[in-house]
């Protein structure tokens, strides 16, 4: 029997069809990792140049338990794809990253015996620098350090510590308002002769730019600082308004500047005032509300906690 050359590329076209639908079949019968790769619960990362999501497993199963939840997605990334991928996801995360290692907040059991947790501190950088850590800063019982990628699971695993997390980062309350005068009552403070004579205010904050230009107009003369983010380089100009909003209500008064990124730099922070023999502390930031359980307590409660006690009362 002939068949004509339309019946054939009729015939042809359905077999191929028929061919691509069999083996499409077959792969979903025989590949098992298929079904598990396309769970909607699977979490992605995304190539910010190419725009490629790429799925990495069962996060479920593959949590660390001291990792908190954007680090155990970096952990994935470089297990499943590779370093160049786990960078990637470090940065979708806003984690900052130096070469291949990422910034964490590594921290230990609250000890109030001071002593036995600077013992235990020095023993737990001592371990992160074997492994090819950098501690940064170190605050009681928190430590600041850039951690390689690939030794992330092995600092979570010491004995020593807790959790290690991405670094908070404190957020300005309000980012702008007007006050005047007749708001602060300033004429009937200035009438009383309180005008802040030898008192001294501490604000922490997230940025001071363009203060040094105030000096002498609109913020005092003499202001003393403890910068971690370097004066030039800072964008923020939150703390900058509230120490002028300080200075109208209390002209006579002296002012300390410092803008602590994370939770390890704010107790540092918090030392060097109460060293300075600061009274008063501004602080009209917010934190991640993950950084407690709500109940008073918790990593930056502490540190305020210890400001409180050292105050003027």
């Amino acid at each position: 029997m002939q068949l004509s050359t339309r019946k054939m590329k009729f015939l042809t076209t359905a077999f191929g069809w028929l061919g691509i639908g069999l083996a499409a079949f077959f792969t979903l019968s025989v590949s098992p990792s298929f079904a598990q790769n396309i769970r909607d619960d699977d979490p992605f990362i995304t190539d910010p140049a190419t725009g490629l999501r790429e799925r990495l497993g069962d996060s479920k199963k593959e949590q660390h338990p001291k990792l908190d939840s954007g680090l155990n997605q970096v952990v994935r990334a470089y297990k499943k794809v590779g370093m160049n991928r786990a960078r990637i996801a470090a940065r979708n995360s806003a984690i900052a990253i130096q070469d291949d290692a990422v910034k964490v907040i590594i921290e230990l059991p609250y000890d109030p015996d001071l002593r036995a947790l600077e013992q235990k501190s020095t023993r737990v950088a001592q371990q992160i620098q074997a492994l090819g850590g950098k501690v940064v800063s170190h605050h009681e019982e928190l430590l600041s350090a850039f951690v390689p990628i690939s030794k992330l699971t092995a600092v979570a695993d010491l004995p020593d510590v807790k959790e290690v997390s991405v670094p908070s980062r404190p957020q300005p309350l309000v980012t702008s308002e007007a006050v005047t005068s007749d708001v602060l009552h300033t004429a009937a403070w200035y009438a009383s002769d309180f005008k802040g004579d030898g008192v001294k205010v501490g604000i922490i904050d997230v940025g001071f730019r363009n203060y040094a230009q105030l000096q002498g107009t609109e913020l005092p003369k003499n202001i003393q600082t403890l910068f971690f983010t370097p004066y030039p380089a800072q964008a923020e100009t939150h703390g900058t308004a509230v120490a002028e909003i300080i200075h109208d209500m209390a002209p006579k008064a002296q002012i300390f500047l410092t803008d602590p990124p994370n939770e390890c730099d704010l107790g540092i922070a918090v030392d060097w005032l109460i060293s300075q023999g600061v009274q008063v502390i501004n602080h009209s930031v917010g934190w991640n509300i993950a950084l407690g359980p709500l109940d008073g307590t918790g990593k930056v409660n502490r540190r305020v906690d210890k400001a409180a006690a050292n105050g003027s009362g």
